[in-house]
């Protein structure tokens, strides 16, 4: 409920309708506020039907990149907003990740004391961390999107992030978690 909540509260953008592909993660939804929720394939979304898509860390999860944007774009309303979140291959938080992943149980002898994940690394031992470029040349080239928009937070050393809260900020070259919004 807090993102529903500031998203309406700081946005004035009220959440009506949700679409989840996984079970385990719509349980997760409702339990957090979003009632209104299908849980289906991304097959089944309409076309022209949605003005905002919210890719929250899904596009870690997904091989076909293109295709899976092709569905969002073709779902989205004319002047509709995809947004995507995610950490950024070359961020601190997409580098130890991915040390982590590849040291195994080393990382219980020096990486855990350096460097807290958000997710356990059993969650994301199969994320493919992308570029926010890589991502933004599917956007634009392949699918046409415009006024392309990066925010970006995280941008304290890993190690420090549970210190402060930290607002976002524009850009993409310094936050360990990184939102690109692009406009159909």
């Amino acid at each position: 409920s807090g993102l529903l909540n500031l998203l309406e509260k700081e946005y004035g953008i009220h959440v009506q309708y949700g679409v989840e592909p996984s079970t385990d993660m719509a349980k997760i939804a409702r339990k957090r506020g979003m009632t209104d929720l299908s849980v289906m394939l991304r097959e089944a979304i309409g076309e022209n039907s949605y003005d905002v898509i919210y890719l929250n860390g899904c596009s870690s999860y997904i091989k076909n990149l293109s295709a899976a944007y092709q569905n969002c774009h073709r779902a989205l309303k004319k002047g509709g907003h995809l947004i995507l979140l995610d950490v950024p291959v070359e961020s601190a938080y997409g580098i130890c990740t991915n040390l982590r992943r590849m040291l195994g149980h080393m990382r219980k002898n020096y990486l855990n004391k350096s460097h807290q994940l958000p997710y356990p690394i059993e969650l994301v031992s199969s994320a493919i961390f992308h570029s926010p470029l890589e991502k933004e040349n599917i956007l634009r080239e392949d699918l046409g999107m415009t006024n392309i928009r990066y925010f970006q937070t995280l941008t304290a050393q890993p190690i420090y992030t549970n210190d402060f809260v930290e607002e976002p900020i524009e850009g993409y070259d310094k936050g360990g978690y990184m939102a690109l919004v692009a406009e159909k």
